[in-house]
């Protein structure tokens, strides 16, 4: 997840496209990391808040991935 997340912010993903990261939260599985790294993470100041938004969204089901993916690529298809 965090080599991931370094390449994404360093936009050094290796693809010409915009490149998708969900991160399946079944059951909370993630709760602990995700405050981790959203709350004490800008409490210690390592990160500013929001700053990981722009780079995954955490769904929590299937259907929430889905439709998140298929909002994803048909914005995507549309950009230059």
């Amino acid at each position: 997840m965090f080599e991931v997340l370094a390449l994404l912010q360093l936009k050094r993903m290796g693809s010409a496209h915009p490149v998708p990261f969900v991160v399946m939260n079944y059951d909370g599985c993630f709760d602990g990391l995700l405050a981790f790294l959203e709350v004490d993470m800008v409490q210690y100041g390592s990160l500013r808040e929001g700053e990981l938004a722009p780079f995954w969204k955490v769904c929590g089901t299937n259907q929430e991935a889905l439709a998140y993916l298929d909002h994803f690529y048909n914005n995507a298809a549309d950009s230059p």
